[in-house]
């Protein structure tokens, strides 16, 4: 199960490239302003998180799996706050730049697996 958490977040973090390239591009600057910090900490947290769950895989520490699942949740919180402010901006009426419903679906449906599976993995290693 840990392996498989380990390539939910490899899967959600190509998601979240393609998500990131796609709006930095066009939506950016009709994002209200703060957004690039949001996006920024959530990319960031990502990869925080991405490090502790590959310390967690390799030492399989129970304080490494509580710490993981919850800089996932603030990375989680952090993603849904940057689509949230994202989505504020002014109307994209050409649809221009208008990041992919497909990328954030499928970013956000691996993210919902990823957290699924992270708790399970954090219960089995208590």
């Amino acid at each position: 199960m840990s392996v498989f958490a380990f390539f939910m977040l490899m899967v959600t973090a190509l998601g979240g490239t393609l998500v990131l390239v796609e709006w930095y591009d066009g939506e950016r600057q009709s994002a209200p302003n703060g957004t690039l910090a949001v996006v920024v900490s959530h990319v960031a947290l990502a990869l925080a998180t991405l490090v502790l769950l590959a310390l967690f895989l390799a030492l399989r520490g129970p304080g490494l799996a509580s710490a993981m699942l919850g800089l996932l949740l603030l990375t989680a919180a952090f993603g849904i706050s940057a689509f949230l402010r994202s989505r504020r901006g002014q109307p994209n009426r050409r649809k221009e730049g208008d990041v992919g419903r497909g990328f954030l679906f499928f970013h956000g449906a691996a993210a919902a697996i990823l957290i699924v599976v992270a708790i399970g993995v954090a219960l089995s290693a208590r």
